[in-house]
């Protein structure tokens, strides 16, 4: 029927996602950031889970999980709220409450180091570190420092690795913010000889931002993200993603004018301080491709100096 039709084709999706090295290593990431929690584990599952799945399990955790009190609908456009309530209420009113549940367990960040040999011509090398959760008061420092230090043409890593060097042709960071816990990271494809080199490097530029971001940095950084921000508030999709996290998180809708004093507010102190909090903890270290694994795991351990 259309649940053995669509277990296949989520079975196809998960070898697809096997099968290409930047998606491979990603989840090799979160894998070694949040080991046995659930954040841990892939979006898609596995194939045994997948295929292990009835009609009476997946009926089970809808009427669990799919309930009001945690359902939130947002829409962004030309739409009339009081009709956007009713349509809501029609469609589901009906479901139940259900009584509050008990949080899923709290997660840590674990790191460790794993790699996957392949023989293809780039090697995949993903870096996490900790980070903020969305709600912790440093959420808008540890952005800042991210963009900084990865986030743009003018970023750190993307002068010292692709600009200065030539080591690499993709090279970035990102951050990862859940609603109690966060990473930070960085991710560069390059030749074998070249990744040990690439992450030296950006473990240099992680210390280097600890002992001393400058205000100009932190000024452009913090200028990106703001443009950034107006810019997806044009998109009426992305509007309504935003609003539901916000929701999701802090329980509110967060105005653009707090947004911008929040990210205003952050000092070039506060950018260090995110930098050394990154370094606080054992790095995750995901490599897909035919680098030397302890070469690399050298060179993240000690910087390129």
């Amino acid at each position: 029927g259309e649940l053995a039709k669509e277990r296949d084709v989520v079975i196809q999706e998960i070898g697809e996602a096997a099968d290409v090295p930047d998606d491979a290593v990603m989840e090799m990431l979160q894998t070694l950031a949040f080991g046995g929690h659930a954040l841990g584990r892939p979006v898609l599952g596995t194939v045994e889970s997948v295929a292990g799945h009835s009609s009476e399990r997946l009926r089970a955790f809808m009427s669990k999980h799919y309930v009001a009190t945690t359902l939130i609908v947002a829409a962004s456009g030309a739409i009339d709220p009081d009709e956007l309530a009713a349509l809501a209420k029609d469609r589901f009113g009906a479901r139940p409450a259900a009584p509050p549940r008990l949080r899923a367990p709290q997660p840590c960040y674990v790191g460790g180091a794993m790699h996957d040999p392949r023989d293809i011509e780039q090697t995949h090398v993903a870096l996490a570190f900790p980070g903020s959760a969305a709600v912790d008061p440093d959420y808008f420092a540890t952005r800042v420092f991210v963009e900084a230090l990865g986030g743009g043409m003018s970023s750190r890593i993307f002068q010292s690795v692709r600009e200065e060097r030539g080591l690499a042709y993709s090279v970035y960071s990102f951050t990862d913010s859940y609603d109690d816990i966060g990473t930070v990271g960085a991710y560069v494809g390059a030749d074998a000889e070249s990744a040990p080199e690439a992450v030296g490097i950006i473990r240099d530029e992680i210390e280097a931002m600890a002992a001393g971001a400058t205000v100009e940095e932190v000024d452009r950084a913090r200028a990106l993200l703001k443009s950034s921000m107006l810019m997806a508030l044009e998109s009426p999709s992305a509007r309504t993603e935003t609003a539901v996290g916000q929701l999701y998180a802090h329980g509110r809708l967060l105005p653009t004018e707090e947004l911008k004093a929040r990210l205003d507010a952050v000092t070039v102190e506060d950018v260090r301080k995110a930098a050394a909090k990154a370094l606080s903890g054992a790095p995750s270290l995901a490599i897909v491709g035919a680098a030397e694994f302890a070469g690399v795991r050298k060179a993240l351990a000690a910087g390129a100096h």
